[in-house]
């Protein structure tokens, strides 16, 4: 049988030892509310549960007893020139539409994307303004070493640069469905 919210709420409360005064305060409510909500005679408002689920260290989902929604993959693309991005962005989210596709022309804000975010794929460009695909390979791999690095670009002089880094795939520019469909099958979560 599954819990209620209120039976959900009083166990996650117990577990971190906090009393329902404390949580009351942590809330700005008064400590009979919180007795209202793990009695079931009152339920929390949309806010309280997001409240309340941060307070007690959790997600929403463990209050109401639903389980977390499934983690989905993230793909990253790095490519200063604007049309080549939208290009590939828009194969991406063809062959992938399931996953989270996000693009950068900085390097920097993809550096900072990566710091804060659990990236399953990064395509490359190997050529980035002034700056290197290759070295950026390489800061990538220090911040996520999960990533799974792709070069993507219009020199195939660069194939032998590229096979040096920890990259597992170099694909010629323009990206093709085909191509990224293939590499994509063998990465990305079922």
């Amino acid at each position: 049988m599954e819990k209620s919210i209120s039976e959900n709420l009083k166990q996650l409360r117990l577990q971190k030892g906090i009393s329902q005064r404390e949580l009351a305060d942590k809330l700005n409510v008064d400590r009979s509310t919180i007795t209202h909500w793990e009695s079931g005679d009152r339920t929390p408002s949309f806010n309280d549960l997001n409240t309340l689920a941060r307070c007690l260290g959790t997600e929403v989902s463990a209050l109401l007893n639903t389980p977390a929604p499934a983690e989905r993959d993230i793909i990253i693309l790095v490519d200063d020139e604007e049309i080549a991005l939208k290009g590939a962005m828009s194969v991406l989210l063809n062959v992938a539409p399931n996953a989270e596709i996000r693009g950068f022309s900085r390097i920097s804000d993809a550096i900072e994307y990566v710091k804060q975010n659990k990236v399953t794929v990064a395509f490359l460009d190997i050529e980035i303004g002034n700056n290197s695909g290759l070295k950026l390979s390489e800061t990538l791999h220090e911040i996520s070493p999960d990533t799974k690095l792709i070069f993507l670009t219009a020199f195939p002089n660069y194939a032998l640069s590229a096979w040096s880094t920890d990259a597992i795939s170099f694909i010629l520019k323009p990206l093709k469905e085909d191509s990224a469909r293939k590499i994509l099958e063998k990465v990305l979560k079922p």
